[in-house]
């Protein structure tokens, strides 16, 4: 897919020939076998040993791939700092500087659900971790099974409190909610891939960097069933909003360290090709979509600068 490069941008010295990659992951296991913590907030947890060991996996992985990778972006929960600390680590990465979302104007109640989200989102994620446990693990806790197994036990109960979420639609979670819609999650993620691919335009021409962004579950789903064009089909239809369907034929929500990469090339003119790549799948982005969502997520952020699909 291929979008002009903007006017007003003539130096041969910047933009041409550039290849970029933003690879927006998950954080890794966190120690807690609940999403919700015990006063009724998002659990913040820090990520246990064997996630540590994922993490500095996954970075090394990074690394055989030829990249050093730089981090622009965690969340202010504790876990996505471990994971990208984790990640450098293990990519031996030349810039080990953890970048948070906070740095770009991104408030942390943007993110923080209501008493009633937490509580909803809890009670259905939890019913469904105790089913699957009693099924699959009876007179066991949590704590007793294997780093695998408790993978496996909150993969299941967080698709739960996703699809919960989700069904919702593009509106309010009950009237009068103040949790961020899922259309709202979609234009915060939008406001931050818009940036990436503006950033193309002023990166020095011939630049190939690979940029990491770690995140946590119902902040890069909603943008994914948004933005993606599969196959011929239009981007998703507001008037007639399935979001847990698109979902379900994406193969679910992010799990652990699950990935996707936003990639940006361009040519020796400065043209821009754009795609993403998740779970072995290539991806057309509805870039029109993107910019009408990014210019709605910095409404929602509050940032007076120019229109966000301007370079």
């Amino acid at each position: 897919m291929s979008i002009e490069r903007p006017s007003g941008i003539e130096s041969h010295e910047r933009g041409r020939n550039v290849d970029v990659t933003l690879t927006i992951v998950r954080h890794t296991q966190k120690e807690m076998g609940h999403s919700v913590s015990e006063d009724g907030g998002i659990a913040m947890s820090p990520v246990s040993e064997g996630g540590r060991e994922r993490a500095r996996f996954f970075g090394k992985m990074l690394r055989a791939e030829g990249s050093d990778p730089k981090v622009i972006g965690t969340t202010y929960i504790p876990r996505s700092v471990e994971t990208a600390e984790e990640i450098l680590e293990g990519a031996q990465a030349s810039d080990r500087k953890v970048r948070s979302y906070m740095d770009f104007g991104f408030r942390p109640e943007l993110y923080r659900g209501s008493p009633y989200f937490y509580e909803m989102y809890g009670q259905v994620s939890d019913k469904k971790r105790d089913e699957f446990m009693a099924e699959h693990h009876p007179g066991q806790t949590f704590e007793e099974l294997s780093t695998d197994e408790q993978e496996q036990v909150m993969s299941v109960s967080d698709e739960a409190g996703v699809e919960w979420f989700l069904s919702h639609g593009d509106g309010p979670l009950r009237d009068g909610d103040p949790t961020v819609t899922a259309r709202g999650s979609a234009a915060l993620g939008a406001y931050q891939i818009q940036r990436f691919i503006n950033l193309v335009d002023r990166m020095k021409s011939g630049s190939k960097e690979h940029y990491v962004a770690v995140s946590h579950q119902l902040i890069p789903e909603p943008l994914l069933l948004y933005i993606l064009l599969e196959g011929e089909q239009e981007a998703i239809d507001e008037k007639e909003l399935d979001l847990v369907a698109k979902l379900r034929r994406l193969g679910g929500s992010l799990q652990i360290l699950d990935n996707f990469d936003v990639s940006v090339t361009t040519d020796a003119e400065g043209k821009k090709n754009v795609h993403l790549r998740l779970r072995g799948n290539t991806y057309r982005i509805d870039l029109a979509k993107l910019a009408e969502l990014a210019e709605a997520g910095r409404e929602l952020i509050g940032r007076s600068e120019q229109k966000i699909d301007q370079p």
